[in-house]
Formats: C-alpha cells, structure tokens, sequence
C-alpha cells in the first residue's frame, strides 16, 4: 500500500473511532458486507475513489477532510 493510502485509512480510522461507529454500521450504510469495509479500511483490499467516496459520505464527512498527498 502506498503511503498516501495509508494516511487516509488511518485519518478514516480515526473519525470512525471518534465518532462511535462500528464497521457494521458503515457497511449497513453503503450496502457491504462487514468484512468488505474492515478489508478496504485494512489495507488489505484496494479501495476505488468512488469507495472512498461513498464511505465519506456514510461518515458525512468531507473528502477535502482527508489529506491526500
């Protein structure tokens, strides 16, 4: 995984955890399996734009938010 990826997982992570919501809430949110969001936060499945998206979106948060490099 490329750094940049890295530290938007780890800032989605974060906002995640600040606001109190479980991996099966996001899934529930964006029509997915609890494993596929836990697999595209970990790394370990590659996450398209339109992903990142939706999941800001379910965490209404704004991509700007995030910090692309």
């Amino acid at each position: 995984m490329k750094e940049g990826a890295k530290m938007y997982l780890d800032e989605i992570k974060d906002v995640i955890q600040a606001k109190g919501i479980s991996t099966k809430d996001i899934a529930w949110r964006l029509g997915v399996s609890p494993s596929t969001v836990y697999k595209k936060l970990s790394g370990r499945s590659e996450m398209t734009v339109s992903e990142l998206l939706n999941i800001c979106d379910a965490l209404r948060i704004s991509p700007k938010l995030l910090d692309f490099e």
